[in-house]
């Protein structure tokens, strides 16, 4: 199975942190070191990470469609 995890995402730890990740510690990908601004790097489980909550994108539909009047 692939990693979602790459070098330089941003992710959260435990549900909460945002962290970046700088790069895999194992090579089976199981931990990777992930910096926590302001506060210190560290060697954490795959398990501890999730991904970002993608922002919804809405768009307008009258931006697209071109009406005679």
């Amino acid at each position: 199975m692939k990693s979602l995890i790459t070098p330089g995402s941003k992710c959260l730890l435990d549900g909460k942190t945002e962290v970046t990740v700088l790069k895999p510690s194992t090579r089976s990908n199981s931990s990777f070191t992930v910096e926590i601004p302001g506060e210190s790097i560290q060697i954490v489980s795959i398990d501890r990470l999730s991904a970002l909550p993608q922002p919804s994108q809405t768009t307008k539909v009258e931006e697209f469609l071109d009406y005679d009047e």
